[in-house]
Parts: structure tokens; sequence; C-alpha cells
């Protein structure tokens, strides 16, 4: 049937994932499968605003199951742009996709969801791939280090300004207290996307990244070059030896 309309084939994603292997091999039919998000009957093309696979109505969709998450997204800063009628707000296939779901807790998921938020906040992850959390993340492959949705919560995103925010200035301490014991005032004053590239927004910081990266070119010229003289030295000495004036004469 797919191949015939000429639709992707989304079985083996589906089957793959938490939903598929909740249904298929642990048995629990109360494990979401097609006709839960497309329908039984009346089947509409996303495009539809009646559909239930519709980006307008996609939150509600999941919500029939998920319903104290469909909760907090509803509160959150994209649920309430969604509901403003923002067609670029994310969805929660934005941030799961629509068949390949796999486990939010899996090592997968934490190692991706970083890139997922950074592809509509390119500001901010840019930002934060400068940052001690980010390279143990991309370097060291540590999967525990903080990632956007442990700062700033997986559904029920709030600004920093409203009080329930976990990045408000008052929650600060038990954020990041949760990953730091003995997290104290003086410790939250880390600045987690500073711009050491932004002159004008961070002068200090612009500055101590320009030294430390003229020391480290400096450093690395001086030992090529230094390398490349030796060798040249060598080589002179090892031609002088074997010239007939030489030693080895």
């Amino acid at each position: 049937m797919a191949q015939k309309y000429h639709l992707p084939n989304v079985y083996a994603l589906y089957i793959d994932s938490i939903h598929g292997f909740a249904l298929g091999k642990e048995g629990l039919l109360v494990a979401a499968n097609c006709t839960s998000c497309h329908g039984s009957h009346k089947i509409l093309p996303h495009t539809d605003p009646q559909s239930r696979t519709n980006r307008a109505n996609i939150a509600a969709t999941c919500g029939s199951c998920h319903v104290g998450i469909n909760e907090q997204y509803q509160q959150g800063v994209h649920g309430k742009a969604v509901a403003a009628g923002n067609k670029s707000a994310p969805v929660c296939t934005d941030c799961h996709t629509a068949h390949a779901i796999i486990e939010p807790t899996s090592a997968d998921f934490r190692m991706q969801s970083t890139p997922i938020c950074g592809s509509c906040h390119r500001d901010k992850f840019s930002t934060y791939r400068d940052t001690f959390h980010s390279q143990l993340g991309l370097l060291g492959g540590y999967v525990e280090t903080a990632r956007c949705w442990d700062c700033h919560g997986a559904h029920e995103i709030l600004p920093a300004s409203d009080p329930r925010s976990p990045i408000n200035k008052a929650n600060l301490i038990h954020t990041c207290g949760r990953c730091h014991a003995g997290a104290n005032a003086s410790f939250v004053q880390y600045q987690p996307h500073a711009n050491a590239r932004n002159r004008k927004l961070n002068p200090a910081l612009y500055y101590i990244r320009l030294f430390m990266n003229l020391l480290l070119a400096s450093v690395l010229t001086f030992f090529a070059l230094h390398t490349v003289l030796w060798l040249v030295r060598a080589r002179l000495q090892q031609a002088k030896t074997k010239s007939p004036g030489g030693k080895n004469a």
C-alpha cells in the first residue's frame, strides 16, 4: 500500500520505536499504534486542519495518552505559542519524531537532544557548544553531562522571568544543585550561554579568549619552527659527517 501511493514505509521505524517495542515485544495493548494517532476511518492528510496529525493538533493527539505531559507542555512557552497560531513553534514530533520514537532517558536520546533544541535556538546552541558541559558530551562522549532540558525543563519550558522557571535567579541554586552538590550563590554566577566572540556583550571573556588563542597559536608556531630547525640542523650534521672531510672520512 505504501509503495502503491508513494508513501514512506514507516513500519520499520515504528516497530523499533518505544511504542512498537511495547506493543510487539511486551504485549502492552494500550501502547500507541497507527490508529491511535491517525484515526481508524476518518484518516486525513496532515495538511488538513481537522487531521489528528496536523501540527496544531499533534499535542492533543499525543496528549490523549500522555495527559500529564500534555498539560505541562500547554503551560510552557512552546504550547502557548502553538495555541496562539505560531506554526513554527515546536510540537511533540519535532523533538521525539513521529514514528522512530526512542526512550527519552536513553543515552541515544540524551546525545541527540541538544542538537534538536539547537535546530531552532541556534544562537544559544552555538554558545552552549563552547561550554564545559558541551565539551564533555561532544569530545568525551559523556552521556550524563547537562543538556538543554536538564536546566530549562523538558515540556513546561518557562521564561527566566517566570518565578516557576528552573532558570529563574531564585531557583538557580536548586537547579544547578541537582548535579552539583553544594552549589551556592557564587557558583550560579556561571554563565552557561556567555558569548565569548562578542566584544560588546562580554569584553572580559572576549579578550581572555583572544589571549588564549594567541598564546596557543604562538606556542604551536614556536615548537613547529623549533622542530623544523632541529631537523635541518640534524640533516646538516649528518651530511657533514658523511662528507670526505668529515669524521667518517
